[in-house]
């Protein structure tokens, strides 16, 4: 039987309140780069794919297991997040900065709505 394991990003700049310029391009903290490093010596033999998303978090995530796994294929897979709100909108912004902007969002509990250019309704078209 395969085993596979979901392996979420160490912490981010965004996840230690620094303003991100966007979702895909922040980057992880130092802490960030420890957790990724003892994410990969947490294994205990080579796994036979990693997968990491194309956000450079999960990059750098992932570079970690692939550094101690050099004979393990790193495949990035194109899955994105969910962008509910504008992105030009929340660039250079702080996650306390959005908070509002969130919980409104989520507020309204309306499945169609799209929060401007470039977010995302629930509605599958």
């Amino acid at each position: 039987m395969k085993q596979v394991r979901l392996i979420r990003h160490g912490e981010s700049a965004a996840n230690a309140g620094e303003a991100s310029v966007d979702h895909a391009t922040i980057p992880l903290t130092l802490k960030g780069v420890e957790q990724a490093q003892l994410v990969a010596r947490s294994f205990t033999h080579a796994p036979d794919l990693i997968v990491a998303l194309p956000f450079s978090r999960a990059q750098a995530t992932a570079m970690a297991t692939a550094a101690a796994f050099p004979a393990t294929s790193l495949e990035t897979w194109p899955i994105q997040e969910f962008t509910y709100l504008e992105p030009a909108r929340c660039a250079n912004t702080t996650v306390a900065q959005r908070r509002d902007w969130v919980e409104a969002y989520w507020a309204r509990s309306d499945p169609a709505f799209t929060d401007e250019a470039g977010a995302e309704s629930h509605v599958c078209l």
